[in-house]
């Protein structure tokens, strides 16, 4: 292949992958103000010294890698509506689906705390 095709194929990928991207937040937004609404518990799980930096109101602090020492934090009911959060989208993702594997039933991914619809209080 040419050069000119090559080039023309990266930028109609780079293309897709940013419109999907985007596409993806205003999703993590738009069900992170529907949970808000609902009542959800906010959970952090970024790092301590994160959250410490400045956090979404009402949330607590269930630093990822660290689940399972803060469980309590969340209460027994299981089904409770929990909203996760982190500074990217990739822990919360993974913190999601552990908390799933747990037994919780009701757990949304907001992402970044950049989608969350207030902004952070430090």
């Amino acid at each position: 292949m040419n050069t000119e095709v090559l080039l023309a194929m990266a930028a109609i990928a780079l293309v897709y992958f940013v419109s999907r991207f985007l596409s993806n937040g205003r999703h993590h937004a738009k069900r992170a103000r529907e949970a808000i609404a609902s009542g959800a518990l906010v959970v952090d799980v970024r790092s301590k010294a994160e959250y410490d930096d400045g956090h979404f109101p009402g949330s607590v602090n269930l630093p990822a890698g660290q689940v399972q020492e803060h469980l309590s934090l969340l209460g027994d009911d299981t089904s409770k509506l929990l909203l996760v959060y982190c500074a990217s989208g990739l822990q919360s993702s993974k913190v999601k689906r552990e908390l799933e594997a747990l037994g919780w039933t009701r757990v949304v991914d907001a992402g970044s705390y950049r989608a969350l619809p207030l902004p952070p209080q430090a």
